[in-house]
């Protein structure tokens, strides 16, 4: 959703600082995953901010960047989340829940990974935002499974932050996909990429002794 270089990079910083907070409050090996998630995204909010540097240049020069962004929001993502979120859930059940998704979110990735290589992306504004295209024909099925490997995951979490986090990423999705048509993914990766900042609450609430994570 970034109009400009500036607002990337502006972004990128914040996201950056929130990920290294995080990472400076995990307690143990299994939440690394989750706190590299801001910071993901402020990487992600760099190549938008390189891109927009890149578009007076041509399309042509903002091609390698314009597929990197789109190999982390097809093929990272549904792989991330999944794993960072069932790793820190302590509930068996609800872990397992998380886990079976685990085989869809796969085949998502290897499915957009061969897109990505058969099908590279461009990338060029559309009104004041940027926009995201190939020439291969969208899937329904696919769309609808990367959906729900990538909210689903938080949703199912005994974690209060996380169960917030999906829900964000849900309302971002909503928001994306009913005002911004046209400038979808990029839009929706950048609401994205804020919800991932109510994750500190996560990191930063006190927990008493055999208390579960927030």
């Amino acid at each position: 959703m970034s109009v400009s270089a500036v607002i990337s990079f502006a972004a990128a910083a914040l996201l950056g600082v929130a990920g290294l907070a995080a990472l400076f409050k995990t307690r143990r090996p299994a939440d690394l995953p989750l706190a590299l998630i801001p910071l993901v995204f402020a990487g992600m909010q760099v190549i938008e901010g390189a891109l927009w540097l890149a578009m007076p240049l041509g399309r042509e020069q903002g091609l390698g960047w314009a597929n990197l962004f789109m190999f982390i929001a097809l093929t990272v993502w549904p792989l991330l989340i999944l794993a960072a979120v069932s790793l820190v859930e302590p509930d068996p059940r609800r872990r397992f829940l998380i886990l079976v998704l685990l085989p869809a979110s796969i085949g998502v990735a290897v499915d957009y990974a061969g897109t990505l290589l058969a099908h590279p992306y461009r990338a060029w504004p559309v009104g004041p935002l940027l926009t995201y295209a190939n020439n291969r024909p969208a899937s329904l099925v696919l769309a609808l499974l990367y959906i729900i490997c990538v909210c689903a995951p938080p949703l199912i979490s005994s974690s209060p932050a996380l169960r917030r986090f999906g829900m964000f990423l849900v309302a971002g999705l909503i928001v994306s996909a009913l005002a911004f048509h046209q400038n979808f993914i990029s839009t929706w990766c950048f609401l994205a990429a804020l919800a991932s900042l109510s994750l500190l609450r996560f990191f930063y609430r006190k927990t008493a002794p055999g208390e579960a994570r927030p």
